[in-house]
């Protein structure tokens, strides 16, 4: 295939797109340090979160984003390890319900593509119950009184000890659900936005499903990046939709190299512009 001016228009929007992502999820991390009496702001994390995105594409190890991020927090912000666990704690905690809802909503539109049957409406009734009752709950403190009366174990209540460091109100459950739901529609129409690179003509629906099945797929898989997993699994469902296999290779290529490029490029370039290499001289993991 020949790339055309169309392709090129949409590769900048894929690529403000994919910034909008790591913006929203700056914006929604500020929130969670805020309810630790942390004031960070979407400015101070964006440069922080795509360091540590492009740490973890080249050193592609379960914890390193996550590790990264405390010493650069540490070291230029003089954030305690504690509050920047809490913090990642819960965010995980976000990112797991961003992770299952968008899986399930991907696998059942999914279903209809052959079966063209009605969207089973009761999983995704009851997913967001729990959601609503877990997120009321949790900011009560009568639901951490009675969850510490039937879980007696030492580390369960050294683990609630940490969590009831935080006080969340209603807004910024509301707010943390909103952003969260957000990321979630943004993935999606990324990869619409990378499909029409290829002059592919797909839904967005069908684009929605193609980023969140492989990529919860990667997840579970427990191998670092979802590397193999993900990537053979997203040509799999391009397939599905009708795509050539050589259009799909390319596809989920450009997606794979394209973005990790972009992403460890201008992790180096914040890495000496800001100069977060300090955070690996002798003593910093001692403080």
């Amino acid at each position: 295939m020949s790339f055309t001016f169309s392709s090129a228009v949409y590769i900048l929007l894929s690529v403000l797109t994919y910034f909008l992502i790591v913006g929203v999820i700056s914006y929604r991390t500020s929130i969670i340090y805020k309810n630790l009496d942390v004031f960070l702001s979407q400015r101070d994390l964006f440069p922080i979160i795509l360091t540590t995105f492009g740490i973890q594409n080249l050193i592609p190890f379960p914890g390193t984003h996550w590790a990264g991020r405390s010493l650069i927090l540490k070291k230029f912000h003089d954030i305690e390890y504690h509050k920047t666990i809490l913090a990642s704690s819960f965010e995980v905690v976000c990112n797991f319900f961003m992770y299952t809802l968008s899986f399930v909503i991907a696998l059942q539109t999914s279903l209809l593509y052959v079966t063209h049957s009605k969207l089973t409406k009761a999983p995704l009734l009851v997913y967001l119950g729990l959601i609503v009752i877990g997120g009321v709950l949790g900011t009560r403190k009568i639901f951490i009184e009675w969850i510490e009366k039937f879980f007696l174990g030492s580390n369960f209540q050294k683990v609630l000890f940490f969590f009831k460091q935080i006080t969340f109100n209603f807004y910024s459950i509301v707010a943390l659900i909103l952003l969260s739901a957000f990321v979630s529609f943004l993935n999606g129409l990324w990869i619409w936005l990378d499909v029409k690179i290829f002059s592919v003509d797909l839904t967005f629906i069908q684009c929605f499903s193609i980023f969140w099945i492989p990529f919860f797929l990667g997840k579970i898989s427990k191998i670092p990046l979802g590397l193999g997993v993900s990537d053979i699994s997203m040509i799999f469902m391009l397939k599905y939709y009708g795509v050539f296999s050589s259009t799909a290779i390319h596809i989920v290529l450009f997606y794979r190299i394209f973005f990790s490029a972009i992403t460890i490029f201008l992790a180096l370039y914040f890495i000496f512009k800001k100069n977060y290499y300090l955070i690996f001289r002798k003593g910093d993991f001692t403080r």
